[in-house]
């Protein structure tokens, strides 16, 4: 079995019996960022037509299974890791943009969170919550899904 057919089948495993399996427009960016080193924690395809954020969006970090975060030293080892896999994703992200023509608010971000995981999202993602115009929201969201679309597209390229 090849490394990408093993990544998207451990996958799919892992979130087959959760309340959250990985949604089907978000997969294979899902696998692409695995493959290239990324270990996703959690991801949505973002969803229009509920309400509240509809953005997609993918949660990057290393496990942080078995880490004692009280334990002197042990939080900023994982930080560093993260912040790590920041540093060579963002390089990604500004070779996808050379070149490109998105408007700013659309394009995609590494927001750094907690333990400096990082939640891949639409500069504008975080605003989509308060948008309530159906039209306007569907409307953005297929902006949204393109770009991400075609940042899966680059990073296939790297394969």
């Amino acid at each position: 079995m090849d490394k990408l057919t093993q990544i998207k089948q451990d996958l799919l495993n892992e979130t087959k019996d959760t309340k959250w399996p990985i949604d089907d427009d978000i997969l294979d960016l899902v696998i692409a960022l695995n493959y290239l080193g990324f270990p996703t924690d959690s991801s949505c395809q973002g969803h229009h037509e509920e309400n509240g954020r509809f953005c997609p969006w993918v949660m990057i970090t290393n496990s942080d299974e078995g880490i004692d975060f009280d334990k002197n030293g042990e939080y900023y080892k994982f930080a560093m890791t993260n912040l790590d896999l920041q540093k060579r994703l963002i390089p990604l992200l500004n070779e996808f943009y050379n070149n490109r023509d998105t408007e700013h608010q659309h394009r995609i971000i590494c927001s750094t969170l907690q333990c400096a995981m990082m939640e891949f999202i639409p500069q504008s993602g975080y605003l989509s919550e308060f948008i309530t115009d159906k039209a306007e929201r569907k409307k953005l969201h297929a902006i949204y899904k393109q770009e991400f679309d075609d940042f899966k597209e680059f990073l296939e390229s790297k394969f």
